[in-house]
Parts: C-alpha cells; sequence; structure tokens
C-alpha cells in the first residue's frame, strides 16, 4: 500500500502512517470508482464551508422568494412619533455571517478514550 497520498483540498502530502486523514469513496461492490483523501483538519473545513454555503443559498432563495411576495414594497410604516419620525421594517434583508450562526462540526469528540496504562478500551458484546 501506498504511504503517502494528495490531499483534495490543500493539495499537499498526507503520510498515511503518521498523520490523521479522511478517505471519502464512492464504491460499486469492489470496484473503487472514486476516492479522495483529505488531512483531517482539511476535511473539517472543506465539510463546514459546504453546509455554509448551503445555508446561504437556503437563505437568499427565501429572501428573494418573501421579497417577490412583498412586491415592490421594500418598507413599511410601522409607527410615527410625536415628533413626526417614522419607525420602519426593512424587508431588504441581508444574509448574515454564517461562520457565527451556524455551528460548525467538530470530528474530534469521537476520540477513543485510553486507560490508565495507556491501552484503548475495547468495546465488547
Amino acid at each position: 500500500m501506498e504511504k503517502e497520498k494528495i490531499c483534495v483540498h490543500c493539495r499537499e502530502i498526507i503520510d498515511l502512517e503518521k498523520d490523521k486523514y479522511v478517505l471519502l469513496g464512492t464504491y460499486h461492490g469492489d470496484n473503487i470508482l472514486e476516492e479522495g483523501f483529505y488531512h483531517f483538519i482539511c476535511f473539517q473545513k472543506w465539510y463546514n464551508s459546504k453546509v455554509i454555503e448551503k445555508t446561504k443559498n437556503t437563505i437568499q432563495d427565501a429572501t428573494k422568494k418573501v421579497s417577490g411576495l412583498l412586491g415592490g414594497l421594500r418598507k413599511m410604516a410601522v409607527t410615527q412619533s410625536a415628533s413626526g419620525d417614522q419607525g420602519y421594517i426593512d424587508f431588504s434583508a441581508e444574509v448574515p455571517n454564517m461562520e457565527q450562526e451556524i455551528p460548525t462540526v467538530n470530528l474530534g469528540i469521537f476520540k477513543k478514550k485510553k486507560k490508565k496504562d495507556g491501552k484503548k478500551r475495547r468495546k465488547t458484546n
């Protein structure tokens, strides 16, 4: 077996014996259709970027639909104070910063715990 692969995300070398990596593959029976190797950190960055991208697109689509329902009205007067100032609801929604709005996936929480003697615990059924 090869000892090195190239990361799909950063195009750097992955040492399969030393580095923590993710293998993302497509298979049909015993046939390997496609395999992609990622550094573990690169996979997290790639995956989280795809989640953020999908969410932004969903919000933008929903905003367009709502804007279309409201027609040409962008602002509606809500209240008028005694001084003559008007309050408005602004329907020209901005897309929020997705990195703040969406929690990122941390796959490191699934690490196996070691016993005090340094050996890994085994699941037994």
